[in-house]
């Protein structure tokens, strides 16, 4: 029996969008899972640029359509044992998809690919100013190099924190996004850990300025771990979440969810004594967006090196 249903005339990617949205509601499977579909597909009829960067969006989209239609089914016909049977199923398809921010899994298809990375053009970079000055800065991280991982330490959590506040003792350090850190990883586990940060963080830097690097929107919101954060809008369609921002620096002082315009080079805030910065483009069809995911370009944070784009 052939099953014709998912057959339409469309972009040749969708082919692989609805068969990797499949591959997701299998015991243990996570979003890496699919990796190996996509290199295949790749092999026989290569992907373009365009169709990589609408892939991870496609399978959100295929696997939130199963999860409305497949809901609406059972409303219309309460006695269809295969749509009620199927909406596990489907919710957890579009969970998956959904547990990852495209960009992210962008990279990955992009890295699994042996596609370069999407890199910054140099005339971008001259357009951005520094958003904190920290030359003296130390580079900080808690790989499988770092000597106050040994014996064990790596397995707790909180153990990259506490050594961070000791090395900032004696002055900033930076973590720099996208790197992977042993603290996350779990031995023997069925699952891959989430041991790559989306964030940039800089400990003992309590009272540095912080400068609007574009012009833009400047708003109070609900962050990304719930507490409330700094969101900068900038003028190329990308934006800045500061979360742990000690003080605001504009004039205007701003309500929840109220923005506020910014030039660059404006005092937007101070930082406290652990800032996170993350760096997140909107619009892929813009030259913002050909950052790796989390950092922003060189000239972002004065003085240190735009992340590299590594995969574990």
């Amino acid at each position: 029996m052939i099953d014709f249903g998912d057959v339409s005339r469309s972009w040749a990617v969708a082919e692989l969008a609805v068969a990797v949205s499949s591959i997701l509601h299998h015991a243990d499977a996570e979003p890496w899972t699919v990796l190996p579909a996509v290199t295949a597909f790749d092999s026989l009829r290569p992907l373009g640029e365009a169709e990589l960067a609408a892939l991870w969006p496609l399978v959100v989209l295929r696997t939130a359509v199963l999860v409305v239609s497949g809901a609406q089914q059972v409303v219309l016909d309460a006695d269809n044992s295969y749509a009620a049977g199927a909406m596990d199923r489907e919710w957890r398809m579009f969970e998956q998809a959904s547990s990852i921010p495209h960009e992210v899994m962008t990279g990955a298809i992009r890295n699994a690919l042996g596609r370069a990375p999407l890199a910054l053009a140099d005339r971008e970079t001259a357009l951005f100013g520094p958003l904190m000055q920290l030359n003296s800065a130390r580079e900080f991280s808690f790989d499988v190099w770092a000597p106050d991982a040994d014996g064990g330490v790596w397995q707790s959590p909180e153990a990259a924190e506490r050594a961070a506040r000791t090395a900032a003792t004696f002055g900033p350090v930076v973590r720099r996004a996208a790197v992977a850190q042993l603290n996350h990883s779990r031995p023997r586990s069925r699952q891959s850990a989430a041991s790559i940060p989306t964030w940039l963080t800089v400990w003992g830097a309590a009272g540095r300025e912080l400068c609007a690097p574009l012009d833009g929107t400047l708003k109070l919101a609900r962050g990304s771990e719930g507490a409330q954060a700094l969101w900068l809008e900038l003028s190329d369609g990308s934006h800045l979440e500061l979360n742990g921002v000690e003080a605001m620096g504009v004039d205007v002082e701003l309500s929840a969810n109220a923005a506020v315009a910014v030039a660059r080079g404006d005092l937007i805030g101070v930082a406290g004594d652990e800032l996170r910065i993350r760096w997140r483009a909107v619009h892929w069809n813009r030259a913002s967006a050909r950052f790796p995911i989390g950092c922003g370009p060189r000239s972002l944070l004065a003085g240190l090196p735009c992340c590299s784009t590594r995969h574990h």
